[in-house]
């Protein structure tokens, strides 16, 4: 199913199947996304709100408060979202409905699915990986590699803060120099003077 989505992903219910599928995130959370909400750098989907689909005129919260999260995304979603993008402005998603979403889902599997299915089977998933990494419970699973994502998000986020004071001291430098009238090669020379 993922395959077909992809091929087909110029319509919107198969790029939305796409990455309810690839991500396991709810379909009014998906309706919500934003081109703003897209990590590259980083590689996550920023989940920070809701679309409203009955009545498909606003932003809703998100179910909860521990709905607000980023979900992971692997390079070939990257890609997919990069491409799919090219020409949106701000909502991924803005000709989108359930029945939309339902009907694609029982033109590619011909039987009766509904969107939050797809959710469900990426659970399965991930409780499928933790039985095959021979873990206990799901719990385990959680606290070994959570930890991990944690850890890797913390050095992340000090590498991007290191890199973006990095340009903004260039910018800052190069408005100076500006300023003062000055080049690069001519600070130099009056510092080696």
């Amino acid at each position: 199913m993922i395959k077909i989505c992809k091929e087909k992903s110029q319509h919107q219910s198969y790029a939305a199947l796409y990455l309810i599928a690839k991500t396991g995130m709810r379909f009014a959370e998906c309706l919500g996304l934003t081109v703003n909400d897209i990590d590259y750098t980083n590689k996550y989907l920023s989940i920070n709100k809701t679309w409203d689909y009955h009545f498909n005129q606003r932003y809703l919260p998100t179910k909860n408060k521990s709905s607000i999260r980023n979900i992971p995304i692997d390079n070939d979603t990257l890609f997919f979202l990069h491409e799919f993008t090219k020409n949106k402005n701000d909502r991924l998603f803005d000709k989108l409905s359930n029945n939309a979403v339902n009907k694609t889902i029982r033109k590619i599997t011909g039987r009766e699915v509904r969107v939050h299915s797809l959710r469900h089977t990426f659970a399965s998933y991930l409780i499928s990986i933790s039985q095959v990494l021979d873990h206990e419970n799901l719990n385990i699973t959680l606290e070994v590699y959570a930890h991990q994502l944690q850890e890797q998000k913390d050095r992340n986020d000090k590498l991007n803060q290191r890199n973006l004071g990095r340009i903004w001291g260039k910018i800052a430098l190069n408005r100076y120099l500006h300023a003062m009238n000055m080049s690069p090669a001519g600070i130099y020379y009056y510092c080696t003077q």
